[in-house]
């Protein structure tokens, strides 16, 4: 498939099936490597919003990889409604580094309860 027309086959099939809530940026990466992400067409670019909905650790370090490797061959995801045995410590870890005395785990723009 040419430069673009992969793009283009993947706007169409997304329109059909994704929820148009935002705009969205006529970019297709495929490739990252430390903070950058490269388009289909070659095209580096810093990566300044990865952060958005994830942890922002760049793309290919050998330690980062290493860790992810490690952890997913013992146990990938628990939810906070029970106990892990790290989650204190990255408390402890990220209330240091803050200056704060608590720290709250969620997923991003969720809420639980009654409506309005």
């Amino acid at each position: 498939m040419s430069e673009g027309m992969k793009l283009a086959s993947i706007q169409a099939a997304e329109k059909k099936l994704l929820l148009n809530t935002y705009e969205r940026n006529p970019v297709l990466f495929v490739d990252g490597s430390g903070v950058f992400l490269r388009d289909e067409q070659g095209n580096d670019y810093l990566d300044l919003l990865s952060g958005i909905g994830v942890s922002a650790l760049g793309y290919g370090h050998p330690a980062v990889e290493a860790a992810i490797v490690a952890q997913s061959e013992r146990l990938l995801h628990t939810s906070n409604l029970y106990y892990h045995e790290h989650t204190a410590e990255l408390a402890l870890r990220l209330t240091e580094m803050s200056g704060l005395d608590r720290v709250f785990f969620c997923n991003s723009g969720t809420r639980r309860g009654r409506r309005p």
